[in-house]
């Protein structure tokens, strides 16, 4: 039997972010992936809450969660670092899917202090030479007439806007999507980025060797 979900929504700097946690034992933040989705991972939560007490939300302007521009990688850090304190973590382990994971990542080099651990899944890596191929992939099979590649459905147990408001909250989020990628795309092709980022991985593997 599965733990029972608690949901809250969190006030951070500018923003109100919906929230899940369950289950019990050390804390683990699971990161969604896009930018631009919600959270769609409840599966995993339910696979490993009986070890841990596991968290999941909306970033910033996704899903259930409200918040403005700008929609940069160091505002959704800070984003991360609100709810920890928030919840009164010292230390936790992050999970991040696909962006989430690159997400993680940024998150473990802006505060080791903070990090347990990083678990890194079906993430883009540290260099971007992967992108143009998959651009071109993208276009290849995707139709002309769709403006936006993501579709913006409203998650279960939202309501989706109606009219005028409706094509608002839609453009808010083809905004926040495009500017977390465009972030992504710049941070990742930070030089200083792939150092750290490759002696962070390379310690951490070390330490599981060990």
């Amino acid at each position: 039997m599965n733990a029972p979900v608690e949901i809250e929504y969190v006030e951070v700097p500018g923003a109100t972010l919906w929230t899940a946690r369950q289950g019990s034992g050390p804390p683990v933040i699971l990161l969604h992936g896009g930018p631009g989705l919600w959270d769609y991972l409840g599966p995993v939560a339910e696979m490993i809450d009986y070890l841990a007490t596991v968290y999941r939300y909306d970033q910033r302007a996704c899903g259930r969660s409200s918040g403005g521009p700008p929609y940069t990688m160091s505002g959704a850090i800070a984003d991360l670092e609100a709810l920890r304190e928030h919840w009164g973590h010292e230390r936790w382990v992050l999970l991040g899917h696909s962006w989430g994971a690159m997400l993680g990542l940024a998150y473990a080099l802006a505060h080791p202090e903070h990090t347990r651990a990083l678990v890194y899944m079906s993430g883009t890596g540290i260099y971007a030479d992967w992108r143009e191929a998959f651009q071109a992939n993208v276009q290849a099979r995707t139709s002309p007439e769709l403006e936006f590649p993501y579709p913006t459905p409203a998650p279960e147990g939202r309501g989706m806007p109606k009219g005028d408001a409706g094509e608002a909250w839609r453009s808010a989020r083809r905004i926040a999507c495009l500017s977390y990628r465009r972030q992504e795309e710049s941070f990742q092709n930070s030089l200083p980025f792939r150092r750290r980022s490759s002696r962070f991985l390379d310690e951490s593997a070390g330490a599981c060797r060990g």
